[in-house]
C-alpha cells in the first residue's frame, strides 16, 4: 500500500474539487478539515492511498 500526502493551497483544492474558492474558506471557518498555517499561507493536507505501488 502506498500513501501520499499532498499539501494544497485553498485555490488548488477548489480546482481539484471543482467548487468555488469561497466554499473552501467556508469549510475552513467551520473546521470541516485540518489545515496548516505556514509562511507560504494556508496548506490543506490531502492524503491518497493506493492499493498497489505506483
Amino acid at each position: 500500500m502506498e500513501i501520499i500526502t499532498l499539501y494544497l493551497s485553498p485555490s488548488e483544492l477548489a480546482k481539484v474539487r471543482g467548487v468555488p474558492l469561497s466554499d473552501i474558506f467556508k469549510e475552513i471557518r467551520q473546521h470541516m478539515f485540518p489545515y496548516l498555517l505556514t509562511n507560504d499561507g494556508i496548506k490543506i493536507p490531502v492524503t491518497y492511498i493506493f492499493d498497489s505501488p505506483i
